[in-house]
């Protein structure tokens, strides 16, 4: 960095001049220097930057007292957060709510609507399939020989291997 130029003459006036008002300390004297640290700086999330340097050095000058300030131009989701922090804490809370829950309800609905949904369509319903009630037979010496209680309703036995009849 460069200091603006003076002549030794405004110096040395400046400084008898001033020089009552330094001794008290009613005036500092003080240089401001625009420094740009990080043109082009990127954020990386791992690892992410937490700690910073500025080291000041000089020959001729003797730092009395020191004082840095950052200015950012945050940009986006970034200066809504930093400038308007709790209406961006509400908003993302209430969107984020509000998003679960339409999820739940839409859970919720279809599976009441389901089967309702399901019938509409031109699709037959399910066939219903009912069993033959089984028919105890009573003991037999032989069991090649057939027992008339085990047929009761007089069907020929290789008829009967279909188990199962439509409604």
């Amino acid at each position: 960095f460069s200091v603006p130029y003076r002549s030794t003459l405004v110096r040395f006036t400046s400084r008898l001049l001033l020089l009552p008002l330094h001794i008290t300390r009613v005036v500092d004297e003080e240089l401001h220097i625009l420094v740009e640290l990080a043109s082009g700086y990127q954020d990386y999330q791992d690892p992410p930057i937490v700690r910073g340097r500025v080291t000041m050095e000089s020959r001729e000058l003797i730092w009395t007292r020191a004082s840095i300030r950052l200015d950012a131009h945050l940009t986006g989701f970034r200066s809504w957060l930093y400038y308007w922090p709790w209406f961006t804490c509400f908003v993302l809370t209430s969107s984020s709510f509000i998003f679960v829950n339409t999820l739940y309800l839409l859970m919720v609905i279809s599976q009441t609507f389901w089967p309702l949904l399901s019938l509409s369509s031109d699709e037959p319903a399910p066939r219903t399939v009912r069993r033959r009630p089984l028919v105890s037979c009573p003991p037999s010496e032989s069991l090649g020989e057939p027992v008339e209680s085990i047929n009761p309703y007089n069907v020929p036995p290789d008829a009967q291997t279909d188990l199962m009849e439509p409604n």
